[in-house]
């Protein structure tokens, strides 16, 4: 009977580790710090487009819309990498997307397909 006890206890723990293991590594690649130029509507019911991206090596972003010609209005929000896909995340809203860099571009597409492409200007 202990010996049974330990066993399941044993399979438990071991059952326990894989879970935990397969859970998605959260990473913030060198690859993406800096300041990236382009086009992304973040939400489809708003009208902000932003322009410029600001990430970070602590997981934030700074999303800038344009003010006017020459001036930005930015909001620091968060990002990571889990499972090799880009989140993004403002409050409780949150939006995925697989990525690919290539020499100074980043090209984000979504779920839907739509693709984003960043020149990282800094």
């Amino acid at each position: 009977m202990k010996k049974d006890t330990k066993v399941k206890i044993l399979l438990l723990i071991l059952l326990i580790m894989v879970c935990v293991s397969c859970k998605g590594q959260v990473s913030y690649p060198n690859q993406f710090i800096g300041r990236w130029e382009g086009s992304l509507r973040y939400r489809s019911n708003y009208n902000s487009v932003y322009e410029l991206f600001e990430f970070f090596a602590d997981g934030t972003l700074l999303l800038y819309d344009r003010e006017s010609s020459t001036e930005y209005f930015g909001y620091a929000v968060e990002w990571r990498v889990i499972n090799n896909r880009l989140i993004i995340k403002v409050g409780s809203y949150g939006k995925a997307f697989n990525y690919q860099f290539s020499s100074n571009t980043l090209i984000l597409t979504d779920d839907d397909g739509i693709k984003v492409t960043l020149t990282k200007i800094e």
